[in-house]
Formats: C-alpha cells, sequence, structure tokens
C-alpha cells in the first residue's frame, strides 16, 4: 500500500442539483472531502444530474459521471420477483454495470484501495467491483429502507408481506457483507444491531458543510409572523406531513396569531388547492434559496408522519439559527438545541406560536447553529470518514 490510499466513492446520481436531502448530504461531504492530502478519491456517479441543473464540480475533487441509466420500472419489479428479491436491488443492470466500472478504472489505471458506496440500490454494484479488486467495501445507508417503506405502505395482505420480507433479506445481507456499514442516526444503528448483530456498523449523519450558511444569517431580517415549510410534494410523506399541518395545526397557530403566514417553498405546490387557495399560506417562488427562506423565518415545520430519510431540511434550517418544530418521524434521530418534538396538533401549535410572539431571539438562534455545526459539519464528518477509510485499507494490507 502506498502512503496515500486511493479511495473509488461512488453514488447513483450528481449531487450538484442540491434538489434533495441525499444531494445535499453527498455534495457537501465531497466537497469537505476534496483538498485532503491524506487520501486520493475518485468519485464516479452513475447517472447525470437532472437537465435543468449545471453540474458544479467541487475544486480538488477528482470525478466523472458513467452515464448509465436505471432500469425501467416494469423491468425492475419484474426481474425482482422472477428472482424472489427487492426491487431495491434490481434497479441497474449490476453486473453490467459493474464492468463498465471496471473498465473506466483500468482506462485511468486508477486501482482503489477502498470502495465506498452510497445507498442500497447500488450495493451489488460495488460488491462486485471490491470482489474484483479485492479490496475493501462500505456502505453508506441514507436510510433503513425496511423501516421506511414499512411506514409508508398502508396495505396489507401477502404481497405487502412479501415485499417486506425481501427487503429486508437484501438489507441485512447488504449489513453483514461489507467491511462496515455507516448509519445517519442512532436509531438506524440500533436497527441494525438488532437484525445484523455481527455486523459492524458506525455513524455518520447528515452532514452540511455549515460554512455555505454563514452568510443567510446576517443579510436579511426576521420576518414578524412567519413559519416556512421547505420540500417537494412529489414524495408523498412530504404531501402528507404538510396537509395534515395545514388541515389540523394551521388552523390552531391562527386562533392564537391571526398574522400567520405559512411560506411553503415546494415544487408542486401551485397545483393543489388546499394549499394554493389557504389565506394563511404564502407560496413562495421556486428559485427562492432555502437557506434565506429559513433565515427570514421565525420558525420552520418538519411534520413528516411517515418515511424517513436525512432529514438535511432540519440541518439547513439550524445552519441559519431557525428553529425547528417537528413530528417524532419528522426529527427521528436529531436530538438537537433548537428542535421541538411532538405528534399532537395542539402542542406542535402551541410550539410554533411561541415562536412568532415578541422579538427573535437572536443569541438562541446563534446558539442553534453552533450546536447543530458542532455535531453535523461536513468537514469534520470527512475528516473521520477518511481516518476510517485509512483503518480499513491498514487491516486489508497486514
Amino acid at each position: 500500500m502506498s502512503s496515500k490510499p486511493r479511495i473509488l466513492f461512488v453514488a447513483p446520481v450528481e449531487p450538484w442539483c442540491r434538489e434533495n436531502g441525499s444531494s445535499l448530504v453527498i455534495s457537501d461531504l465531497l466537497e469537505g472531502l476534496a483538498g485532503s492530502d491524506q487520501a486520493e478519491t475518485l468519485a464516479l456517479f452513475l447517472r447525470a444530474s437532472p437537465q435543468d441543473c449545471t453540474p458544479r464540480w467541487p475544486d480538488d475533487l477528482d470525478g466523472l459521471t458513467l452515464g448509465a441509466r436505471a432500469l425501467p420500472h416494469w423491468v425492475s419489479v419484474g426481474t425482482a420477483l422472477l428472482r424472489g428479491t427487492s426491487p431495491m436491488r434490481t434497479r441497474f443492470a449490476n453486473a453490467h454495470v459493474a464492468r463498465r466500472i471496471l473498465h473506466v478504472l483500468q482506462a485511468r489505471e486508477f486501482w482503489p484501495d477502498l470502495v465506498h458506496m452510497e445507498h442500497l440500490p447500488v450495493f451489488d454494484i460495488g460488491r462486485r467491483v471490491s470482489n474484483a479488486l479485492e479490496c475493501p467495501l462500505v456502505y453508506r445507508a441514507h436510510n433503513v429502507e425496511s423501516r421506511l417503506w414499512e411506514r409508508r405502505l398502508d396495505v396489507g395482505g401477502l404481497g405487502r408481506r412479501w415485499f417486506m420480507s425481501r427487503l429486508e433479506s437484501f438489507e441485512v445481507e447488504a449489513i453483514t457483507s461489507c467491511a462496515i456499514t455507516l448509519g445517519i442516526s442512532e436509531v438506524d444503528l440500533d436497527w441494525m444491531r438488532t437484525k445484523a448483530p455481527a455486523a459492524r456498523v458506525d455513524l455518520l449523519p447528515g452532514t452540511l458543510l455549515f460554512r455555505r450558511y454563514e452568510g443567510f444569517t446576517t443579510d436579511v431580517g426576521v420576518a414578524e409572523s412567519q413559519i416556512c415549510f421547505v420540500g417537494g410534494l412529489e414524495w408523498p410523506p412530504n404531501e402528507k406531513g404538510l396537509r395534515w399541518f395545514i388541515d389540523h395545526v394551521v388552523p390552531r397557530i391562527a386562533a392564537r396569531c391571526p398574522q400567520v403566514t405559512v411560506a411553503v417553498l415546494a415544487r408542486g405546490a401551485e397545483d393543489r388547492p388546499w394549499l394554493a387557495k389557504n389565506p394563511h399560506v404564502r407560496l413562495v417562488p421556486p428559485n427562492t434559496k432555502a437557506p434565506h427562506l429559513f433565515a427570514q423565518s421565525r420558525a420552520s415545520v418538519a411534520p413528516l408522519l411517515q418515511g424517513g430519510g436525512v432529514r438535511i431540511k432540519i440541518l439547513e434550517s439550524l445552519a441559519v439559527g431557525c428553529p425547528v418544530v417537528a413530528t417524532h418521524i419528522g426529527a427521528e434521530g436529531l436530538e438537537l438545541s433548537g428542535v421541538t418534538h411532538t405528534d399532537h396538533p395542539e402542542e406542535f401549535a402551541d410550539a410554533c406560536a411561541e415562536h412568532l410572539v415578541g422579538l427573535p431571539d437572536l443569541d438562541a438562534r446563534r446558539r442553534f447553529t453552533a450546536a447543530a455545526r458542532s455535531s453535523h459539519d461536513a468537514q469534520l464528518w470527512g475528516e473521520r470518514l477518511i481516518e476510517l477509510w485509512l483503518d480499513l485499507v491498514r487491516q486489508g494490507s497486514t
């Protein structure tokens, strides 16, 4: 092994659009890693960014996009049924994509000492590559997919049981067959330790480059009676949670604070009359930057009733000092100063209304940012990840 090990970092899609939580987490982590002199990292993305996005590669980051395509949904599901496995592992033609990656590595004469994979659907690709190269495989789970889908699937019967059993089996197989699995919260790690007690697991939470948000805390003022919601409504848990908030919580807030405004920055919001016609809702232009909206708001809300994820919008809110009111699922795994957890509509409304009374507490907002930064800064966790990589490579070379 050379003094500077080579790391292949693989993710499903270029994250530079920063359009969802996973993209934010991956892009900021890579930017935190860029420029490190401890390891030589090659970032490889299976698919390009959406067409309406202009990729912005971080300085000092070596990377490329493979141009692979996910299989059509019907092919993925049909293949899974024929093989008796989860559709989560048939999103891509895994063997074909793995061969393409190996050809790229050969052409670049880049022979990794370790392969790092983001997301469960690309796990089998990473395993094929790491087996061919005889090097350790690191898997980072952005969710415990079994728990996420169990919350989302409201139907019962044999079909649901089949789907859940195959998904959980695949997830446990992934956790147990790699050198280490990295989860985003202690809640997720507890599930992994229960289902795969022999596996090695560790924490790599959702992270942000907090330095990116410093300007947003000083160049705008906080609105007098505004709370906000940020999230795409094409994801059903976001829509269901926001609808619950609008129908059951906002009237209770308005009873105490009649001038309350809920600023909504969400793809698809204009197509939903229950949002667009609500007198307490203001639809924010889609080109608005989320940190600006958080910085202008007294509080943000994360009213998820199902699903899961990296919950990056909570961290973005805290990064500019904006406190958060969330359901327990909405902030699961995040025990941070500035976050209130409740599932009861009356308590949720009370917590929001408290943030609307009086002048903003700027000292408290600065404390919220400092606390979140100390435990979720991508620069810090990038350094820890490199240490973990180096430790695994050293173990493999002895």
